[in-house]
């Protein structure tokens, strides 16, 4: 998969990342290609608190799994907070930020695991795991960043 993928960009752009994505096995490709699907997903997550379902997270089919998850996981963080239910309320702090990267980042690592075969050494899946749960965290920070950033205008 990574062969074809690095052959389309050499033929279409910049050779570099073709010879970088050359030098990746299967294995490596699904953590980087999970790690960017995360990040992206991340991005909209903490949205998923919102009361009507109306966020970006729950009408882009391919990341509505990753939107439930945490949607699901509010009720308990908002409980462990003290704080009420709602748009900008826990999935917009830094311990359900947290909270919610550690679970997805589990389960996805199960996922690439045991249904794509990525297995290794301990130390390459917790390598792994830990790209997966810096991109989520990094794209969840950035998103609550930029509503804070909006609300002071």
């Amino acid at each position: 998969m990574a062969a074809a993928i690095s052959w389309f960009i050499a033929t279409s752009s910049n050779n570099s990342v073709a010879v970088f994505l050359d030098t990746l096995g299967d294995k490596e490709f699904i953590w980087i290609f999970f790690g960017m699907y995360l990040y992206v997903a991340g991005s909209l997550l903490p949205d998923a608190d919102s009361e009507d379902r109306g966020s970006g997270i729950f009408h882009y089919l391919l990341i509505v799994p990753v939107g439930y998850i945490a949607h699901i996981l509010e009720h308990p963080i908002a409980a462990l907070l003290d704080r009420p239910r709602g748009h900008r309320e826990s999935l917009h702090t830094v311990v359900g930020i947290t909270i919610v990267s550690l679970v997805i980042s589990i389960i996805t690592s199960m996922i690439i695991i045991f249904v794509f075969g990525a297995n290794g050494t301990g130390i390459q899946l917790i390598n792994g795991w830990l790209f997966l749960f810096g991109a989520l965290f990094v794209s969840q920070i950035v998103h609550v960043v930029c509503d804070f950033h909006f609300r002071l205008k």
